[in-house]
This record gives structure tokens, C-alpha cells and sequence, in this order.
């Protein structure tokens, strides 16, 4: 499966097209993934998807 971004996961999470939602996807996957490069593209695998979306 191809990687998910954030703005796809906030799509899976039905939230509308808007900065906050988002932003608060962005918020957890820097707390969560401490790895990632700031200001780097986000690619999150399935595992970390489902994590993001509370399927894990």
C-alpha cells in the first residue's frame, strides 16, 4: 500500500477540508514520531496510519 500523508488521514477522519483539524494530526504525529526531519514531506506507513486513526 502506498503511503498516507496527513491531510489523507485527516480525510479518513472526516473532518472538513480545514487548517485545525489537520493541524491537530500534524500535533500528534510530532509528539508520537519524534524521528521525523522538521519541515521534511510526512509519509506515514500502514502501521503508523492506523495508529494516527486509532485502529492500532
Amino acid at each position: 500500500m502506498e503511503p498516507y500523508t496527513s491531510v489523507e488521514l485527516t480525510r479518513l477522519l472526516d473532518y472538513p477540508n480545514e487548517t485545525g483539524p489537520r493541524l491537530a494530526v500534524r500535533r500528534y504525529l510530532r509528539a508520537t514520531y519524534l524521528e521525523h526531519v522538521k519541515n521534511a514531506p510526512r509519509e506515514l506507513s500502514e502501521p503508523e496510519a492506523a495508529d494516527v486513526l486509532g485502529v492500532a
